[in-house]
């Protein structure tokens, strides 16, 4: 079952990474909340170094979904990507309850 749980995170992760850069032009709660900033603007070196090993130790899609909302963190990009992480992770769950026929009630941390 971990496995499974884990093929299952890593899925959303790349779904969720590739519908981010593939949906340039949508419109979603992501860019209503933050302006689309330059992608030239980077993290600190600490919020940066922070952020992986958070990942490292709890997960790609834990770190971004439920471990912070990362309001100590000022970069307007790093936001913006964030947000569209979770849109698009909430979006794949839908549509994954919906193509199988299933109720779903997403996590706490995806809804809106």
């Amino acid at each position: 079952m971990k496995n499974t749980t884990n093929t299952l995170i890593g899925a959303i992760a790349i779904l969720a990474i590739i519908t981010i850069f593939s949906l340039e032009t949508r419109t979603n709660a992501a860019s209503e909340v933050y302006d689309e900033p330059s992608p030239q603007m980077l993290l600190s070196e600490e919020h940066a170094e922070s952020i992986i090993s958070i990942i490292q130790t709890e997960g790609f899609d834990a770190a971004f979904t439920h471990y912070s909302n990362y309001r100590d963190i000022s970069d307007p990009h790093f936001h913006y990507l964030r947000q569209n992480y979770i849109d698009a992770a909430a979006e794949l769950m839908t549509y994954l309850a919906a193509s199988s026929g299933k109720t779903f009630e997403p996590p706490y941390y995806l809804k809106k």
